[in-house]
């Protein structure tokens, strides 16, 4: 589980969620923001919980 924190907010604790991580895959599996709880769609929060992509520093091909 990874807790999530907007601190930007004027009252952060009121912006605190837990996104739930799936062990094997590493996946966000959910979230317990309003977005995630009422619509069941990935949110912003499960987006950044997400470990970053590698980045290719190879030219494309052409």
């Amino acid at each position: 589980m990874v807790d999530v924190i907007n601190e930007s907010h004027e009252n952060p604790a009121n912006h605190h969620y837990v996104v739930t991580i799936d062990d094997m895959t590493g996946d966000a599996m959910a979230c317990t923001c309003p977005h995630h709880t009422y619509h069941t769609a990935d949110c912003k929060h499960m987006a950044a919980s997400r470990p970053p992509l590698p980045i290719s520093h190879s030219a494309p091909s052409l």
